[in-house]
């Protein structure tokens, strides 16, 4: 168990996490946190979030290949029109 120091900030109060709290809890700067309170237990929970993608970045890695040489269908055995 670590032992930290209540400190002012600004108009509120704050602690400090110490680097292996960060770390075990696998913290980073930027992250939100949940923070429940009862009379003598602070809990604090990373919020969880969906990470969103942008379709330009997903694709920006991927070669220009000709549509029509990826997948080779074969010939025609019923009555598909090619």
């Amino acid at each position: 168990m670590l032992t930290v120091t209540v400190a002012k900030w600004g108009n509120s109060i704050g602690i400090r996490l110490p680097k292996e709290v960060a770390i075990s809890g696998q913290i980073s700067i930027g992250d939100n946190l949940h923070i429940e309170a009862t009379e003598d237990i602070i809990t604090l929970k990373k919020v969880k979030t969906i990470k969103k993608y942008d379709l330009a970045d997903l694709l920006s890695g991927m070669e220009d290949y000709p549509k029509e040489d990826i997948v080779d269908w074969g010939s025609p055995v019923g009555r598909e029109v090619w």
